[in-house]
């Protein structure tokens, strides 16, 4: 995996550093395509990788969809408000 990051560094540039092929991998494992959430973010990915209990994964998962929602709609709302 270590050769794959230098030439995927090589050919496409950064963002493939061993231990981000290691992430990709095992995100790969964890998730089917249909269970990936546009609302997140890789970094909350990042983080719930780091998790290995499937339902408590997945419980953190639907928080922080919540969290991503209210904290959008709070922004919106604020940014409404401050052109008035």
């Amino acid at each position: 995996m270590i050769q794959l990051s230098k030439d995927l560094n090589k050919r496409f540039g950064k963002g493939f550093s061993y231990r981000n092929l290691r992430y990709m991998r095992r995100f790969f494992q964890f998730y089917k395509l249909g269970k990936i959430r546009s609302e997140l973010f890789w970094s909350y990915y990042r983080a719930l990788l780091l998790v290995e209990d499937f339902k408590i994964r997945d419980r953190l998962q639907k928080e922080a969809i919540e969290e991503a929602r209210v904290a959008s709609g709070t922004f919106v709302k604020n940014t409404i408000f401050s052109k008035k």
